[in-house]
């Protein structure tokens, strides 16, 4: 489907929902609070269905308010040899607003407290991000630690089918980000755009990864371990080793570090893993948690220049970010114990 046909049929929609949940938001909100009750009563559960309820408008509302700014920056860019430059800015700028809207939501509404340490390491760039990917909602965590707290135009390596979400749709393609299909037998098209973010990188810019590929659970750990058992036993040894995360796909990873000389920031995350999914969210009743942060950067020179080097770096990297996370965990596991 082209883009055309399919910002027409996002765009209908998004207009549609905002109508439709607006005007039966008291019937929302007297539902969602009587399902709260129950749980309450039933299982002492915090308030979901109401959080989830004040958040599904809160989306749509900055949808639409996010395609009319994007809509405005496009008129507003002007026209000129500039104007190509400027609307970039001017869509960096909506993005990020739009981005830190949501998180600022998601704090407010799950009541989530935010702890951070080693970010100072991102004061100075270009920079490779490589983060973990376990949540609905650790998307944002790039855009609003990095770019709106700290100024980076990232470039995003993003699955294909984000592309049905409106401003994704409009400011994604505006800025220099590589949507991937996931789904490819043959990887070697998608690998090259991921490389091709790394190229003439400037001292505000950034390209995040997400080299797990998919969001971390048990189930796609245990099956993956399962396949590599047959097919790669030195594989399958480094996998099994690896407790809270998937092992890393290499490709967009050595194509970013193949494509520049930046240095590498790895980004740890705790405590967003009950937002893999709205209904593990609902399910959970993850409220009152606090979302713990961790950087560390790795400067090209200490990145070894060849491939069989640097595949075994990232790896030893990558074992690192787990035993942070195990950090991490200790003190939500001593409590639950």
């Amino acid at each position: 489907m082209n883009a055309l046909s399919r910002r027409a049929m996002t765009f209908t929609a998004l207009a549609l929902a905002v109508f439709a949940v607006s005007a039966a938001s008291p019937l929302f909100v007297l539902a969602a609070l009587s399902i709260d009750v129950v749980r309450a009563l039933r299982a002492s559960r915090p308030f979901m269905a109401l959080r989830l309820a004040l958040f599904l408008w809160v989306y749509l509302i900055a949808e639409l308010v996010g395609l009319c700014a994007l809509g405005l920056v496009w008129i507003g860019a002007g026209a000129g040899p500039s104007r190509a430059e400027r609307l970039l800015r001017a869509s960096w700028r909506v993005q990020t607003l739009w981005v830190g809207a949501l998180f600022r939501a998601v704090r407010a509404l799950f009541s989530l407290e935010l702890v951070t340490e080693g970010l100072e390491c991102c004061a100075s760039g270009p920079i490779l991000v490589f983060a973990r990917h376990c949540s609905i909602i650790d998307t944002l965590l790039p855009t609003e630690l990095l770019s709106r707290q700290r100024g980076y135009l990232l470039r995003f390596v993003l699955k294909r089918e984000l592309l049905w979400d409106p401003c994704i749709d409009v400011a994604g393609l505006r800025l220099p980000n590589a949507f991937v299909a996931r789904d490819q037998s043959d990887t070697r098209g998608e690998i090259r755009a991921v490389g091709a973010l790394a190229r003439e990188l400037g001292p505000s810019d950034g390209v995040l990864l997400f080299p797990e590929g998919t969001r971390f659970s048990r189930e796609k750990r245990r099956r993956i371990i399962e396949r590599l058992a047959a097919s790669d036993p030195a594989a399958h040894a480094r996998a099994s080793a690896l407790e809270h995360v998937l092992p890393p796909k290499l490709g967009g990873a050595m194509a970013l570090l193949d494509a520049c000389d930046a240095d590498v920031v790895f980004l740890a995350h705790s405590g967003l893993e009950g937002f893999a999914s709205v209904g593990a969210l609902f399910r959970e009743g993850l409220a009152r948690k606090v979302l713990y942060v961790r950087a560390w950067r790795v400067a090209r020179r200490e990145i070894p220049a060849d491939s069989e080097g640097r595949e075994r770096w990232l790896n030893e990297q990558w074992q690192r970010l787990d035993r942070v996370l195990d950090e991490m965990e200790a003190p939500v596991r001593a409590v639950q114990r």
